[in-house]
């Protein structure tokens, strides 16, 4: 079987240390270590800029520095990619854990009571999360430039709930470009709640509904959805097709302003209508034909000459080629 090799960067300088962790690491029968060692801050950062590291064992003191400066310059120069660091300190101090973990340390030891057991699961775990953050932030980052290039809108909603438990608003938690640009919304808009940003969802029972949604987990599809509502400071009637959908103890909503297109279709519909009119009103027979040579449309002249002629409503011969 062919064991997983990992590249791990021993900052030491003490030599008796660096053989105290090359020992523990031999132990470990699931993989085998390239073992990288240095014995100061400077080279321990020289190594991660030209070397694939898989994990950083790092003790705090060192001569030209401590393991702080270490995590502080490896985070600036590996633009936050950084290999994890477990920092192993000769005595305990809780003000430098806390500040070593903050600085993107994945764990502190203590060298007086570490054990083979303790560094090497301390090690694995700390290469493990690192594998798992990667993959989740890769995961987001795909989602991220998935939903940002849509072209309809896209948002995720938590519910806010009473002390009895009812859903009494949303908040916005996440829009993406196009819905920011349809809601006429700054990112200062981010954290609000819906109602707050756009009322009328209360007034007309869309909030009701949105709840509905999270509290049974059945879908909500409304098709030419006319919604009036104030965006960007001006009171504004849009058409959507909206659809949503139950996301843990909220909703996420997609919706597609088709208020242009519902604006050609109603001065579309207008204009046949007007020319309609005018054809009814005509003296003389009108025909339309398709291009299968199919009547689609006569006027009333016509209907009444196609009656007296060959006895036929406008049901008889509308569709049929003559």
């Amino acid at each position: 079987m062919n064991l997983q090799t990992l590249t791990v960067l021993i900052v030491e300088d003490l030599a008796t240390d660096r053989e105290l962790y090359r020992r523990a690491l031999r132990q470990d029968s699931s993989c085998v270590y390239d073992l990288l060692e240095v014995e100061s801050v400077a080279a321990g950062l020289a190594l991660c800029q030209t070397r694939s590291i898989d994990a950083v064992l790092l003790d705090y003191r060192l001569p030209d520095g401590n393991g702080l400066d270490f995590l502080e310059q490896l985070s600036v120069q590996s633009n936050g990619s950084s290999p994890p660091v477990v920092m192993i300190s000769g005595q305990g101090n809780e003000k430098i854990a806390v500040r070593a973990i903050k600085l993107g340390a994945e764990d502190y030891l203590i060298k007086s009571d570490l054990t083979t057991e303790l560094l090497l699961a301390t090690l694995r775990s700390a290469i493990e999360n690192t594998r798992l953050q990667r993959q989740l932030r890769q995961c987001e980052d795909r989602f991220q430039t998935s939903v940002e290039n849509m072209l309809d809108c896209f948002g995720i909603y938590s519910a806010i709930r009473d002390g009895a438990g009812q859903i009494v608003d949303f908040r916005l938690d996440y829009l993406n470009a196009a819905a920011m640009q349809s809601n006429r919304m700054a990112d200062a808009d981010m954290g609000k709640t819906l109602c707050e940003v756009l009322p009328a969802h209360r007034e007309t029972g869309l909030l009701a509904e949105y709840a509905q949604v999270v509290e049974t987990g059945i879908p909500l599809l409304k098709d030419d959805l006319v919604y009036t509502d104030v965006f960007g400071g001006k009171l504004l009637t849009n058409a959507y097709n909206v659809q949503i959908a139950k996301l843990d103890d909220g909703i996420m909503a997609s919706w597609r302003d088709i208020t242009a297109q519902k604006q050609v279709e109603l001065s579309l519909t207008a204009a046949n209508r007007q020319t309609t009119t005018i054809w009814e009103s005509m003296t003389d027979a009108y025909l339309t034909l398709d291009r299968d040579w199919r009547l689609v449309y006569a006027n009333s002249a016509a209907d009444r000459i196609f009656y007296q002629l060959v006895g036929l409503t406008p049901a008889e011969f509308l569709g049929e080629s003559h």
